[in-house]
């Protein structure tokens, strides 16, 4: 059985090397945003108040591309990410790799309100959202026994869900509103890398074994509407 003994060494200019040069950083949108969606149409997306300052100008895209030919969409709460459960990248058991981060699961739709009216989810409802929203994590192994995946499994964020209760309330678009009705959706995001444990012998100090393998791991969601005509 692989047990725990191993001292992986990893400088953090090369972690840094490995994570995609992507646009992180969150900003606040006083005004709401137009950006091209389906066929080139112009999107108007507006953040709520709740949710400025949670989400990038990355994760605004991928949500205009789930939200198809939308016309106008809401973000309305975005989750914070998850502790990070890596260990000291000098001294580590495990050294995780972030190849891609920010992937979207598929949308997953709560509820569908009409205009000018406020309603709640049906028991029937709640129980469906609560038990698909969710994201779990996962290793896989690429060279050594099931138990170093185990180790690696130990750091991840094991899952992110969102349970909804029949006493929220859900909100249509205002009864003067161009837009008929307005749906709820729940996107999940995760980050995809490899993990590397090195066994190194306390006797002599050198390496003598190497695993590796891949892992996805749940980061946060995003709950945000789309209106329909």
């Amino acid at each position: 059985m692989f047990k725990k003994k191993s001292i992986a060494v990893l400088c953090a200019l090369s972690l840094l090397a490995a994570v995609p040069s992507v646009s992180l950083a969150k900003e606040n949108y006083s005004e709401p945003l137009k950006l091209l969606g389906a066929e080139n149409q112009e999107v108007v997306v507006n953040i709520t108040e709740e949710a400025q300052g949670m989400v990038t100008k990355e994760e605004i895209e991928q949500i205009v591309e789930q939200a198809g030919d939308a016309k106008s969409i809401t973000i309305h709460k975005v989750s914070k990410k998850a502790d990070d459960k890596l260990t000291p990248m000098f001294l580590s058991d495990v050294v995780k790799l972030v190849e891609s981060s920010n992937n979207p699961t598929a949308a997953v739709q709560i509820i569908s309100v009409p205009k000018g009216k406020t309603i709640k989810l049906t028991t029937t409802q709640a129980k469906k959202v609560n038990s698909s929203a969710r994201v779990k994590a996962s290793v896989s192994v690429g060279y050594g026994p099931a138990s170093a995946g185990d180790e690696v499994e130990s750091t991840l964020t094991q899952e992110i869900s969102t349970t909804y209760t029949t006493e929220e309330t859900w909100t249509g678009p205002s009864e003067k509103s161009p837009y008929v009705s307005r749906i709820y959706y729940w996107t999940g995001f995760y980050d995809r890398g490899t993990w590397r444990v090195d066994e190194i012998s306390w006797l002599t100090g050198k390496v003598t074994d190497t695993y590796t393998g891949s892992y996805t791991e749940p980061t946060h969601y995003i709950e945000w509407s789309r209106d329909f005509q």
